[in-house]
């Protein structure tokens, strides 16, 4: 392993180790009543008391045992990608250079919006996972959140039972994953099917309103956010005066960027984890239902459990109903400082891989 590769590596740890608990801090806060200081020490007092300082770290360790699963589905849609546009551009190759030409650019442009869309589709249930294990009751573990919140099958937990999970989840996900892109790809409208079993169909819920928030946020910060500070330094990069050069070391540093990034994204952030919550609380509630429903009747009610998820709106209409229900701040500024620190650390890391490539 080189040098820089080791760095990038030990960079990648202590920014996920960093930042981890202002994430999970300022998605629990996009979901809870309230905004400001007292909020976020009421949120931070109620994880001390219920798990200590581990549980800032709510849910990494299982997202770390199940990141081979991302990584190699990630390696198989990228080979694919590669695979699909090698064959188009051959079929260009006979055509004059001009028109290739023009052909090439268009084949580009087209293969990163393809890339874009697949990567957001294959790094969903991770995403999904991962709010979903945040988002829960601090006394679920992950295995219950797992088995019983994301895949609503409400048998036995035990050892057998995880097994039964990995084992399904290393072929199971790329596979899924794959048949839902293509399903996507030939026009078929993208259903919440009632669960058997272990499927899958769960870990995509809500992704027709999430996936179109998420290409949005990415085309904020990479188009509009990007063009603008290429624009601004275009302009003040020639100038020698003290109080551009000033202004241009405040601008550009990891601080006010990562405020930058907040301010732009932090209302479909919101949007966006409310579905995740809505997924989450339809499991809790119908919980506390049916332990209430056992005291007075014979056995357990396991029908109460049925994979009736709550109705997935389009975020315009999640955005209004979040204004009325919590207030237009709540949406604007809901865990604004959580989340200001957490792309600041993810900044400063980025800023840092960058000089590295730059000196290598």
């Amino acid at each position: 392993m080189d040098y820089f590769r080791e760095k990038r590596i030990i960079n990648g740890i202590f920014t996920l180790l960093s930042s981890y608990p202002f994430y999970l801090l300022s998605s629990i806060e996009k979901t809870r009543n309230g905004v400001g200081y007292s909020n976020t020490m009421e949120i931070i007092n109620e994880i001390k008391n219920e798990k200590g300082i581990i549980g800032f770290y709510k849910g990494i360790g299982t997202l770390i045992i199940l990141s081979p699963i991302y990584f190699s589905t990630k390696l198989i849609f990228n080979y694919l990608i590669s695979k699909l546009f090698k064959n188009i551009n051959s079929i260009y190759k006979n055509k004059n250079k001009n028109e290739n030409k023009n052909k090439n650019e268009n084949i580009n442009k087209n293969k990163n919006q393809i890339k874009l869309i697949i990567s957001l589709i294959y790094q969903y249930p991770k995403m999904f996972i991962k709010d979903c294990l945040i988002l829960s009751p601090f006394k679920y573990n992950s295995l219950k959140i797992i088995n019983d919140i994301i895949f609503r099958d409400n048998g036995d937990l035990n050892i057998k039972s995880a097994i039964i999970i990995l084992i399904k989840f290393l072929p199971g996900l790329p596979i899924f994953i794959l048949k839902r892109i293509l399903n996507l790809i030939a026009g078929r409208k993208i259903k919440t099917n009632l669960l058997s079993g272990y499927s899958f169909s769960n870990l995509f819920y809500s992704s027709i309103s999430i996936i179109p928030i998420l290409i949005l946020k990415h085309l904020i910060i990479t188009i509009g956010l990007n063009q603008i500070n290429k624009k601004i330094n275009k302009i003040i990069n020639n100038n020698n005066n003290k109080l551009i050069l000033h202004f241009k070391n405040i601008y550009f540093n990891s601080i006010t960027q990562g405020i930058l990034i907040t301010i732009l994204t932090n209302p479909l952030e919101v949007i966006r984890l409310q579905y995740i919550n809505q997924f989450v609380s339809s499991y809790v509630e119908k919980s506390l239902t049916s332990q209430s429903h056992q005291q007075y009747s014979c056995g357990s009610d396991s029908a109460i459990f049925n994979n009736i998820l709550p109705i997935v709106i389009d975020p315009i209409s999640m955005a209004i109903k979040i204004s009325k229900e919590k207030g237009i701040t709540h949406l604007l500024f809901s865990g604004f400082i959580t989340f200001s620190i957490f792309n600041i650390l993810n900044k400063i890391s980025n800023n840092n891989n960058n000089n590295e490539s730059l000196v290598k």
